[in-house]
């Protein structure tokens, strides 16, 4: 029996356009999708990257570079701190270059960017038989004109994150499947599941698709089976993923991320925050209403088998991240990498018509149209979807201690934003001599400029200690940080530990509101004069009309026999 499904797509035909003006319009269309690209990596390199976690990716491949090995701090220990390995690999040959880490974080999502949109035109070239899609600017400016015009996949372009990384490794996949498909052996079938390992480095929350896309995608490959394919499609990724964890078991002692105990172990107890898993599927699904419409319009019988190996498991996965919380997934970056299961495919099915009809104008318009109609038309269903997550996921908050001050009015928070408050205290921290020791929780862009300081992650996301056994005020105590920065306000279960236990007021200095969330200061440090002297030149920055006298709390204060005022945040 014949392979199916991409030989289906019949032999090319004329379209019936004039060739020239054809090629001037793919021409036109690939240079505007350059010109975006450019225009999106020129806008966010205007500002400063302002998404913390990115920066905990530039110190791991810092500190790789400097010899300490994946290491979070200074005295080089394993710390198994990045959810994407492939990544801090990444970005490591950018930290060579004369570039502010923001913009080499944004440099690295955006090349990957670039090379995910490639990828997948390759794959849709390849494959092809009109000869719109034939061309590779043609297939180029088709991938990228839907995607790169539209704002929320031009975010994750610039963000600095593994999301690009995760996009393009996903597209090799896909890539590879339809290769398979078309002409199936085991070489072939050892590439897809080589591919589907390296998905999963990329992100592991892609191991679903790259594992099972390409199971189904044997299953609809030949009429007869090819047992041996499955040793290239399944037992090679499996074996080598199994490999992975043994080996991070050894280096890290641990085999998986540290986040992934973090959430286990009430790190996130009271954890209050609005990021909704339900809202960002929404948000992200933008990006594929061109292309659901596209597909609709032109999808037949002969390629439901392809499409049902593509997508079924990328149902399966959106399935499962909307019943998980989120943090830190804005405007959909968890889901954004999926696309090339759905764009590929879509193309595809579009090439398929061109060279059976001659127009198909109308009926593709009308086909995006419907798509985005019913985008909108489905949003209050997401509504009550949101609400419903945010009941069953959301925790209530845990009551927080309020030392009291002598000021009556709280310090400016400058509408809550990242920036200026964290560059201000990262800048703080690395004016102090090298080996202070800080806590806190937003450690990315802190630890990121201070690639000197030992930073404790109070979440435990890049702290063994932490992610494995949880929070504990003894513990902290013992490790005796310099400095802390206390606890973001979203974290309710850590800020009632720290602030309600009265041995932080016996041992540390604590300065109400600075820097948002408050910070301590260790009475007995020996770079406690260092630390005051850098601290008053940050006040005098941003809170020049308030005294910091009125702000610091008595040590004479203990949550344990007063009892004062209580919030929430």
């Amino acid at each position: 029996m014949r392979t199916i499904i991409v030989e289906d797509f019949p032999a090319p035909l004329s379209i019936g356009a004039d060739q020239a003006v054809q090629r001037r319009l793919i021409r036109v269309g690939a240079a505007f999708a350059a010109v975006l690209l450019v225009t999106w990596l020129v806008r966010g390199w205007l500002k400063l990257l302002s998404f913390d976690d990115a920066y905990m990716f530039y110190r791991y491949a810092m500190n790789i570079a400097h010899g300490l090995g994946i290491s979070w701090n200074p005295d080089g220990v394993p710390t198994y701190g990045m959810t994407s390995q492939l990544w801090v690999f990444f970005i490591l040959p950018l930290t060579t270059l004369p570039l502010t880490p923001g913009h080499a974080l944004q440099l690295a999502s955006w090349l990957a960017g670039c090379a995910a949109l490639i990828t997948m035109a390759l794959a849709v070239r390849c494959h092809a038989r009109s000869p719109w899609f034939q061309s590779r600017l043609g297939a180029f400016a088709a991938v990228a004109l839907p995607l790169v015009g539209n704002p929320i996949f031009a975010y994750h372009l610039t963000t600095g994150m593994d999301t690009m990384l995760t996009v393009w490794a996903n597209a090799a996949v896909v890539f590879a499947i339809l290769q398979y498909v078309r002409r199936p052996s085991l070489g072939m079938a050892a590439r897809v599941g080589m591919l589907g390992f390296v998905a999963v480095l990329a992100r592991p929350d892609a191991g679903l698709c790259a594992v099972g896309a390409p199971c189904l995608a044997w299953l609809i490959a030949t009429g007869e089976r090819r047992w041996r394919d499955l040793l290239g499609l399944w037992v090679l990724p499996v074996v080598l993923l199994g490999g992975e964890l043994l080996l991070c078991k050894w280096y890290f002692q641990v085999p998986f991320p540290l986040g992934f105990y973090a959430k286990s172990v009430h790190s996130y107890a009271g954890f209050l925050s609005s990021e909704n898993a339900v809202h960002y599927a929404y948000l992200a699904s933008l990006c594929a209403v061109p292309f659901v419409g596209v597909l609709g319009a032109t999808f037949t019988r002969k390629q439901a088998p392809l499409l049902l190996a593509l997508l079924l498991p990328v149902m399966a996965t959106i399935v499962y991240l909307v019943t998980v919380r989120q943090v830190m997934g804005f405007i959909g970056r968890y889901y954004i990498p999926l696309l090339p299961y759905l764009v590929v495919p879509a193309l595809l099915s579009l090439d398929a018509a061109l060279v059976e009809r001659q127009r198909l104008v109308r009926r593709v318009a009308f086909g995006v149209c419907l798509a985005a109609l019913g985008y909108l038309c489905i949003r209050p269903v997401e509504i009550g979807l949101e609400r419903q997550y945010t009941v069953r996921v959301v925790p209530a908050p845990i009551p927080v201690p309020t030392p009291p001050m002598r000021a009556s009015t709280e310090l400016p928070v400058y509408g809550g934003g990242w920036n200026p408050i964290n560059p201000a205290i990262a800048r703080m921290v690395a004016s102090l001599p090298a080996g202070v020791t800080v806590a806190a929780t937003e450690v990315g862009y802190l630890a990121c400029l201070a690639p000197g300081a030992s930073i404790i992650d109070l979440v435990g996301l890049n702290d063994t200690r932490i992610g494995i056994h949880g929070f504990s005020m003894d513990d902290l105590l013992t490790r005796s940080p310099d400095l802390i920065w206390l606890p973001h306000t979203a974290y309710t279960g850590l800020r009632a530990n720290v602030l309600g236990d009265p041995r932080l007021f016996e041992r540390y200095i604590v300065i109400n509101d600075m820097f948002y969330y408050g910070v301590a200061i260790r009475r007995d440090s020996p770079l406690r004069g260092a630390i005051e002297k850098a601290l008053r030149t940050s006040w005098n920055e941003l809170y020049p009309s308030w005294r910091m006298a009125d702000y610091v709390v008595s040590e004479h204060y203990s949550p344990a026999t007063e009892s004062g005022p209580q919030s929430v945040l």
